[in-house]
């Protein structure tokens, strides 16, 4: 009982001196000199203990007093000197600048104080706000300017080209491999791409107005697509030889946001007002779209006798879709029988002309409308004619299909015609051409001529060498000469092995029609039908015929589908998929535009 009351006043005391935080604690227990008696050693040693306890009690205290003044000196050191002029908004990113009449509220995103620090040395005159060199939180690196410029514009024309998302090249992987290969080198982040490609745009539109200053001529081909987020775009691309050169280029011209409605108003006034930012309108010749009425009204509004033309491979996927029965019974299980596999296996024979034929005209290079004409030819002749062995099922699917080919293909002979006349100046189209129709098509090359205004009719043109070379033989006597030559050569047919073409010395229309014919012919004789072949040929012989040369450049712009516009849509729908939600129509438009235009 002794020990407890000894123990209540030193406790009491001690914790007194230490709320008190009094140096002379020590002093003031030594002189305390308590009114009890202890009845031993032991009670004097037990009392000597607890004061030790207590002692050691206030120590840990007091350690713990100087570290939370510690820490909060710290938190009031790492506190940033701007908050003595400025205070937080109730919006985080915000702050409210008090020096200014007005309290202006300044972007603090991210508890960033750049610019409020940027804010009060500029507009107040807080020069002590300057950070030095060694507090700064990005400290300038040595890497060199040029080359860093040099890797971001490969980098963004990376992006472009490869389709890749804006941020691609902020993700883990692929920055660590570039400090490994570029040490201190920072990759432009999503925000730079974009500043770029809107200079980008800029740039290469401009670009794209000074090269086809030099193009006389040029064909279209456009169309509408809405993506998943209904979203309306309107392209087009152009079509076009370089000034006395048979190499076709093509380029989208525009591809940009279309917000209002499809009429064929609308339609019309827009890709009017694209062309005349190009100084292309009055250049037009041709335009290749799908059959939908409003893009068929649009093209004729224009009032530039532009000719219209149909997508070749659209109207193959009519004439398919189309030809088949109405009603088509529904299978009963999703086993197959036997006479549902004949069925279908007969079928695949049936359609597999039309399946190869959209593939070759819906290739990188974009086919002319001689291929076009060559194939639709053959297609028409595989349905027309039936082998002895073919079942009454092949027969049947060949009659269907036969008879939407001829609806989709043949009741429009305004389209038909011209078809043939572009036939005409490609040697595959050329050869699928019947007598009649060569002949028809060269009394409309005749008032085509007639029509244009060309600077002269009598240049001077050097034809085919003296002696030519067939195949395999090798002739050049003109005494070798056979009756069959001369035959043909009466009737104005293509001379064939070891004959000499007669030179003529003025250029008409009448002469480049007949020195045409003997080209082509020799030329079809070399060489299998290829998408690639008229411009070959006229790359030959293009100098050659100085008159339809010029009718050949720009006949020969004309895609015969509108493939490069699908094309389009297939690349923005690929990068709206990658980019998800976050691409801008504009953003979305300026990738499409410049994806073909930048060379890594």
């Amino acid at each position: 009982m002794i020990s407890k009351t000894i123990l209540t006043p030193i406790t009491d005391c001690t914790n007194n001196d230490a709320n008190n935080n009094e140096p002379a604690q020590t002093d003031s227990l030594s002189s305390y000199k308590p009114a009890y008696v202890y009845d031993s050693d032991a009670e004097l040693v037990e009392v000597r203990e607890v004061h030790h306890q207590n002692n050691n009690k206030t120590n840990y205290k007091s350690n713990e007093n100087v570290l939370s003044d510690t820490t909060n000196e710290t938190k009031l050191l790492r506190s940033s000197a701007v908050w003595q002029y400025a205070v937080r908004d109730d919006n985080r990113n915000y702050a409210t600048c008090c020096l200014c009449p007005d309290n202006k509220r300044i972007s603090t995103n991210n508890g960033s104080t750049t610019t409020l620090r940027k804010h009060l040395i500029a507009k107040h005159n807080k020069l002590d706000l300057i950070l030095p060199n060694s507090k700064r939180k990005h400290n300038k690196t040595l890497f060199n300017p040029i080359k860093k410029q040099q890797l971001h514009h490969m980098l963004i024309g990376c992006i472009i080209r490869d389709g890749r998302t804006f941020n691609d090249f902020e993700k883990a992987g692929i920055k660590k491999i570039l400090q490994v290969l570029v040490p201190d080198y920072e990759p432009p982040n999503r925000f730079a791409v974009v500043r770029h490609l809107k200079r980008l745009n800029v740039f290469h539109h401009k670009q794209l107005i000074d090269q086809l200053t030099s193009v006389n001529n040029i064909s279209l081909t456009m169309d509408l697509w809405s993506n998943r987020q209904m979203r309306s775009f309107l392209v087009i691309t152009g079509h076009y030889f370089a000034e006395n050169k048979f190499d076709l280029q093509s380029t989208v011209l525009s591809f940009s946001t279309f917000d209002k409605q499809h009429a064929a108003v609308e339609i019309s006034r827009t890709l009017q007002s694209k062309l005349k930012e190009l100084n292309i309108l009055q250049k037009v010749v041709g335009v290749t779209c799908d059959g939908g009425k409003n893009i068929i009204r649009a093209i004729d509004d224009l009032d530039l006798n532009v000719k219209r033309v149909w997508c070749v491979a659209h109207r193959i996927h009519l004439t398919i879709t189309h030809s088949k029965p109405q009603k088509v019974p529904k299978l009963s299980g999703f086993a197959f029988t036997s006479n549902d596999w004949m069925i279908l296996s007969q079928l695949h024979l049936v359609l597999r002309p039309f399946f190869h034929a959209t593939k070759a005209m819906s290739g990188r290079r974009y086919p002319s409308m001689g291929i076009a004409f060559y194939l639709l030819t053959r297609l028409k002749y595989f349905l027309q004619h039936h082998d002895k062995k073919e079942s009454l099922m092949v027969k049947h699917f060949k009659q269907l299909l036969l008879a939407k080919f001829l609806y989709y293909f043949e009741t429009d002979d305004d389209q038909m015609s011209l078809l043939k006349v572009h036939a005409y100046f490609d040697p595959v189209g050329f050869a699928a051409l019947t007598d009649v129709e060569k002949r028809s098509v060269e009394q409309s090359i005749k008032i085509m001529v007639a029509d244009e205004i060309f600077h002269s009719t009598e240049v001077t043109t050097t034809l085919l060498p003296t002696t030519t070379t067939i195949i395999t033989t090798n002739t050049t006597n003109k005494s070798n000469t056979s009756a069959i030559d001369l035959f043909n050569e009466a009737i104005g047919e293509a001379a064939y092995e070891g004959s000499t073409i007669r030179q003529n010395t003025k250029a008409t229309i009448i002469n480049d029609i007949y020195n045409y014919r003997n080209y082509v012919t020799h030329f079809n004789l070399k060489h299998k039908p290829d998408i690639a072949l008229s411009s070959i040929f006229w790359q030959s012989y293009g100098q050659q015929l100085p008159i339809l040369g010029k009718l050949a450049q720009k006949i020969l712009s004309t895609p015969s589908t509108s493939v490069p516009s699908e094309n389009c849509f297939s690349v923005s729908a690929f990068l709206g998929r990658k980019e998800r939600a976050r691409l801008t129509g504009e953003n979305l438009s300026s990738s499409v535009f410049l994806k073909d235009k930048i060379t890594l």
